[in-house]
């Protein structure tokens, strides 16, 4: 149940009662509660968030996003530069990101975040639509779709699939310092692959963004399918990206002596689809489901030792993109998910 515009409920005016602007909305909100009942999954949209703790299962926590960056209002002469001045309220992917950052901690603790619409389509620049996606999936709440699927390019709607099923948990540590909006963003998963981190580092403006490795690390770019090195006091670094583009990297400390899956190009999180790892002696089997068809899916893995790695069942041969790090173009996907063997 959606229930919007509800900051009207807290405008000033006459009420009923003499309570205060806040109090009013709790009161509709638990209203709306009462007269639905726990078992239907209530939205909030455009209200006051300390009202809605509590009552609703899921609040809107930015503002409507756009196609556009900038917010955009009558073609006025004179008035421009104050439509495009707001930074909270009117549509805008800006104004979306800028808060949906700042808010990603109240996910699974006050409610679902829902960051507003997932706007793909052919007016946004590609890369910039992979960073916005980027920060859907760092928000850890609903995945909300509005664009004409079938209209969709094949790119653009991979761009979507990579999403789904949502990651659920919200990144963990977000770097405020003087930029209007974070540039670093990190979150800490944990499935059948172990542990690591997943972490966006953002040009909103444009430029090069760096961040300090205290360790070596695998680093797996998700969008560009690419892998480098990191060792211990090093920088991972993007190089020279463009204004609000950024990079989605998927780090895990080497274990020199340990087959690890690094990513793929299944799922965002390089991990959350995998459902099942089990290592031996020079082989490893492992299970891949995200309940949805991937036509051609595609993982990175570090084999120590390995030489020709090969894939049971297949005559497809893996390729060696950097030292004992190997790619394989996988068999298709089902929805119902495969089992998967590699030995070397």
């Amino acid at each position: 149940l959606k229930c919007d515009f509800l900051h009207c409920a807290a405008m000033p005016g006459k009420r009923f009662r003499q309570v205060s602007r806040a109090k009013a909305l709790r009161m509709l909100m638990e209203a709306i509660r009462e007269a639905a009942g726990d078992d239907v999954f209530i939205l909030a949209c455009g209200a006051p968030l300390g009202p809605c703790i509590g009552v609703a299962d899921a609040a809107r926590i930015s503002a409507d996003t756009a196609h556009h960056w900038y917010p955009v209002g009558p073609d006025i002469w004179g008035t421009r530069w104050y439509f495009k001045s707001d930074r909270t309220n009117l549509p805008a992917a800006r104004n979306m990101v800028c808060s949906t950052l700042a808010r990603l901690h109240m996910n699974s603790r006050l409610w679902v975040n829902d960051p507003d619409c997932l706007i793909i389509r052919k007016e946004v620049d590609l890369a910039e639509a992979q960073t916005l996606a980027s920060v859907v999936a760092f928000s850890g709440g609903s995945v909300i779709f509005s664009d004409d699927l079938k209209s969709l390019p094949k790119d653009r709607l991979e761009i979507l699939k990579a999403l789904l099923p949502p990651m659920e948990i919200p990144a963990a540590e977000v770097h405020f310092t003087h930029e209007e909006i974070p540039s670093k963003v990190v979150t800490r998963l944990t499935a059948a692959v172990g542990s690591w981190r997943l972490c966006g580092l953002f040009a909103w403006q444009g430029g090069e963004v760096q961040l300090a490795m205290d360790q070596e690390y695998h680093a797996f770019e998700f969008w560009s399918h690419t892998y480098q090195r990191c060792r211990a006091g090093e920088v991972l670094s993007t190089g020279e990206l463009k204004p609000r583009t950024g990079h989605l990297y998927a780090l895990r400390p080497l274990e020199p002596d340990k087959a690890q899956y690094l990513g793929s190009n299944i799922h965002a999180s390089c991990g959350f689809e995998v459902c099942n790892w089990e290592e031996a002696d020079q082989s490893v089997c492992f299970s891949l489901h995200v309940k949805r068809l991937v036509a051609a899916p595609e993982v990175w893995i570090f084999l120590p030792k390995a030489s020709k790695p090969r894939l049971e069942g297949t005559s497809l041969e893996a390729v060696e993109v950097h030292p004992q790090v190997w790619h394989f173009a996988l068999p298709p996907l089902h929805a119902a998910g495969s089992t998967l063997r590699i030995d070397w």
